[in-house]
């Protein structure tokens, strides 16, 4: 592995509120390459598909160990590009677990468009 390069594998569970029952996926395999602040990885999303996203992850606040991550994503349904801007904030627990919440949308036809969000807890181990 370069020098400075983290490939981090991981697993998240998440709740979607305010979005619709569609019996969502909440268990979320992760695997991401981090260099510094770049961000790059795949997992499997809320519907059970795979995603791959690039990104930059910001330490907001190094006293209470929050972090805002935003980025492209790709393999998601009611999309009309590719890809999507995402946004995630987190709180670091300790230095594999992380709590996390991001803005969730669920359209459910061209003029429906439902706005929630998505909160989990991650757990990233890796390479250093």
């Amino acid at each position: 592995m370069p020098p400075g390069i983290t490939v981090l594998y991981g697993l998240a569970m998440s709740m979607h509120l305010g979005l619709p029952d569609n019996d969502y996926n909440t268990v979320h395999p992760h695997i991401r390459v981090q260099r510094e602040a770049l961000i790059s990885g795949v997992y499997l999303n809320s519907e059970d598909r795979l995603s791959s996203y690039v990104g930059m992850q910001y330490m907001y606040s190094t006293r209470y160990n929050v972090y805002l991550e935003t980025g492209l994503v790709t393999g998601y349904t009611g999309v009309s590009w590719p890809a999507t801007l995402y946004t995630r904030v987190g709180k670091q627990l300790s230095k594999h677990k992380s709590l996390f919440v991001a803005p969730g949308v669920y359209v459910s036809s061209s003029t429906e468009v439902d706005i929630g969000i998505v909160v989990g807890i991650e757990v990233l181990l890796g390479n250093n």
